[in-house]
């Protein structure tokens, strides 16, 4: 039997992102226990969101900062992923600065609050992620828009690009030549 402020804190561990596992090494509950808590814990009742896009535009409840902070981090390292029964935003975070793990985990829920983000340990990164068919609409490689934004920064530091079009409409771009990879390494550093 465990304390009421046991479970209290494994469960906001829980929500707050966390792993069963980190919350069992946390807490000392087992991840049997601590999953039926947070089963238990869980509102009952299905709430219906509207989409926080409309017309191509965000929504005007939708934090435009913190926004801007996920669309930053999605360009660079993460992606929607549909492959499981429902879509989910995954950002790959490193782990040897933790700050943007918490700060990308943070902006997720003030974005789609009602959705709980989690934090999936991998060799050397952190991969945040969260479950929601509206990250596909808040995140997407279809947008002319930023398409062109990044082109057109490319273009401007003379870095050589290519673009493929899938049958979907998504656009991958792609620098692949040595000398714009190193000149891209020179402008925003190598990734490691």
């Amino acid at each position: 039997m465990y304390s009421t402020a046991i479970r209290q804190r494994a469960v906001a561990l829980h929500q707050s992102g966390f792993t069963l596992k980190e919350v069992s090494s946390a807490t000392g509950a087992s991840i049997g226990t601590i999953a039926r808590w947070a089963r238990q814990s869980a509102p009952k009742a299905r709430v219906r969101h509207s989409c926080p896009v409309s017309g191509g535009a965000l929504q005007p409840g939708v934090p435009h900062h913190e926004y801007a902070y996920l669309l930053g981090l999605y360009l660079g390292d993460g992606h929607p992923s549909t492959s499981g029964r429902r879509p989910e935003l995954r950002i790959y975070c490193g782990d040897m600065w933790p700050g943007p793990i918490d700060r990308c985990a943070e902006a997720m829920s003030v974005v789609l609050p009602s959705k709980p983000v989690k934090r999936y340990q991998r060799q050397g990164c952190t991969c945040v992620q969260s479950t929601s068919k509206h990250w596909l609409c808040l995140f997407t490689n279809k947008s002319t828009d930023i398409i062109r934004i990044l082109t057109g920064a490319l273009d401007a530091v003379g870095v050589q690009w290519t673009a493929a079009t899938s049958p979907s409409g998504a656009v991958n771009v792609s620098i692949a030549r040595k000398n714009s990879v190193a000149l891209m390494d020179t402008y925003i550093g190598p990734k490691y």
